[in-house]
């Protein structure tokens, strides 16, 4: 069952209508309750009044409790379970579309799967070698073999030498920042290959900032347009477009160049992340089919000025 629009529209309503029950009830059994000891007082032997008294505690009593024990249910649930997941973090996003300027002539239409005999041509290039090099550097392919370190700083590099030449590329294109790099975080990882195959200039501070760059620079990238809350990223995605979300950063690979390095996988998807506290997800390729969250779809328009090289990386492709 997916978390889609309709769903979570649905759990916001529930839950602002448990949280106006939550407020509203109590007060209004306070209020009954001082009405009904007042009633008492004059009336000390009338027991129907007791019973309304106990009446009246007995619903104060679920009022206060039942979202307690709503929330406990489903803390208990495992959070990869997707419906207590849709409960907890529901949202919706509601206002007027934004029309997004799709040119639909057949010189721009692309398959999802891309013709190698394309793969030469300025416009296709620049997003086949993002989706290569992101494969290359991804040391894991399923999701239960995710790098991860539990309590690990998300900023410094862990003993694994399968990640060698993802630091190395992360070195190379972003930079160091005294002695750590943001080396499990989306924006980085994902920034870092494009810095290496697309664009030099490329912003890896966080997405928010991402996602100004990407607006900023419609000469170097262009908005293709989106991928809706329970939408499919392998209907909408083509080979090495750029997902981004005001809270993530990811990059399409698709499961056809996926399977050149990891024959077994169905992974569509690189990405990274961390949840700082807990755990450091390094690099992999992971199958993400929908998504709870609103992405933006950005494609490499293959201009712009790429005067300065871009590091070699073809001895990560071999």
């Amino acid at each position: 069952m997916e978390c889609n629009q309709v769903l979570s529209l649905i759990f916001v309503i529930v839950r602002y209508i448990m949280l106006a029950i939550n407020i509203i009830c109590p007060i209004l059994l306070m209020i009954s309750l001082t009405k009904q000891f007042i009633v008492m007082m004059a009336k000390p032997d009338d027991k129907k009044e007791f019973s309304k008294i106990k009446n009246s505690i007995i619903a104060l009593f679920f009022v206060f409790f039942i979202p307690f024990i709503l929330n406990l249910v489903i803390f208990w649930v495992d959070d990869t379970y997707q419906i207590s997941s849709c409960i907890e973090n529901a949202s919706y996003e509601g206002g007027e579309s934004e029309y997004v300027d799709i040119n639909h002539t057949d010189e721009d239409r692309q398959s999802v799967i891309v013709d190698p005999s394309e793969y030469d041509t300025p416009k296709v290039a620049r997003r086949y070698y993002i989706a290569k090099l992101a494969v290359a550097l991804s040391p894991t392919a399923a999701p239960s073999a995710h790098l991860k370190e539990p309590n690990a700083n998300p900023w410094n590099k862990i003993n694994d030498s399968r990640l060698n030449n993802f630091y190395e590329v992360m070195d190379l294109t972003i930079g160091q920042y005294g002695d750590n790099n943001a080396y499990a975080s989306c924006a980085q990882a994902a920034g870092g290959v494009i810095r290496a195959t697309a664009d030099p200039d490329f912003s890896v501070g966080n997405p928010e900032l991402q996602l100004e760059y990407l607006s900023a620079n419609t000469e170097k990238w262009k908005l293709i347009g989106v991928v809706n809350p329970g939408e499919s990223f392998d209907e909408k995605c083509e080979v090495g477009d750029l997902l981004v979300c005001n809270s993530h950063t990811m990059i399409y690979v698709g499961n056809e160049l996926a399977r050149e390095k990891f024959p077994n996988t169905n992974g569509n998807m690189f990405q990274a992340g961390y949840h700082e506290g807990s755990h450091a997800h390094y690099p992999s390729i992971d199958y993400v089919a929908t998504e709870s969250r609103t992405f933006y779809i950005y494609r490499p328009t293959g201009n712009g000025d790429f005067s300065h090289p871009f590091i070699s990386i073809d001895k990560y492709l071999d």
